[in-house]
């Protein structure tokens, strides 16, 4: 594993062997080279945002909002919201018909901070890079 910084301090994580970042401005995109080379791997992206303290944001909806740019149909019912230890998280995931990739998106939140993050890869590839995913979020540790 490999530990990686944002470089505002606002947020980290643990990369899993193999696994390199790149920025660009508020962007950073994780991925594993091996894999995106052979055709199969995808890219996981986080931007992070600062909020007003004061601010009371109902995450559901402000990720709806966010993915209705990109998902028509979307609603509140369709996201996965739950509140684990002291951050808020929502995702939702699908295959996408135009582009043939399958992507999730998770938005989290820990006042005053608040992280997108998106994953996709080729639609016949969905589930290699499951674990590495799913342990990258997991390991996401955002700074107040």
């Amino acid at each position: 594993m490999t530990h990686y910084t944002s470089s505002s301090g606002w947020y980290s994580l643990a990369l899993p062997g193999g696994w390199t970042a790149e920025r660009s401005g508020n962007l950073v995109t994780f991925y594993h080279p091996n894999a995106v080379s052979e055709g199969w791997g995808g890219a996981l992206q986080l931007s992070a945002f600062s909020v007003p303290e004061n601010a009371e944001v109902d995450l559901a909806t402000e990720f709806t909002k966010y993915l209705r740019d990109k998902i028509s149909g979307i609603t509140n019912q369709d996201i996965q919201s739950e509140k684990t230890g002291e951050y808020e998280t929502a995702s939702f995931g699908f295959f996408g018909k135009e582009d043939g990739r399958y992507w999730v998106f998770w938005m989290l939140s820990k006042t005053p901070r608040l992280i997108l993050a998106s994953y996709n890869c080729p639609a016949d590839s969905a589930g290699r890079e499951k674990a590495d995913i799913e342990s990258i979020i997991a390991s996401l540790s955002i700074q107040a």
